[in-house]
């Protein structure tokens, strides 16, 4: 857990330092809520600049991978889904701007890149003993099916 907490410290601060402040993670952690008042004003600005950029130029993808919409790929037998893991902002506002399509880069250097359900027994977290495979597939199904209870 400690390693975890850490990990979301960092990524708090960077992430809000990208867009002009430095929060802690006392404001919240952005993935799941609840956030501060202060961490969704930064938020909303944030969404509000993207919006207005998409509208007056369009979705222009720059230079290097934190400008891609970063995603791993969920497999479970013949039908796949993504999972965002960086690019959020951009496909939020892409998508309420109708647009029909979103450029999404699978990086094979992600970890992991491909997901399968049916390997289940070889990912590194079911191996550990952190999950059961039970654990490990109810959280695979609930957001390979949208659900949002992981």
């Amino acid at each position: 857990m400690k390693v975890r907490k850490k990990f979301r410290e960092g990524y708090v601060k960077v992430e809000t330092g990208q867009r002009g402040r430095e929060l802690t993670l006392d404001h919240g952690w952005g993935c799941f809520g609840p956030i501060s008042q202060e961490r969704g004003e930064l938020k909303m600005q944030t969404l509000i600049g993207l919006t207005k950029s998409i509208r007056e130029k369009g979705y222009l993808r720059g230079n290097g991978h934190e400008r891609y919409i970063l995603a791993s790929v969920l497999i479970n037998d013949n039908d796949y889904k993504y999972l965002i893991k960086n690019g959020t902002h951009r496909l939020a506002v892409l998508s309420a701007l109708d647009y029909e399509s979103a450029p999404i880069r699978v990086l094979p250097t992600s970890i992991p890149a491909f997901i399968y359900r049916r390997e289940v027994d070889y990912w590194p977290k079911v191996r550990d003993g952190l999950y059961t495979r039970e654990q490990a597939l109810k959280i695979f199904d609930n957001i390979f099916e949208g659900d949002g209870n992981y």
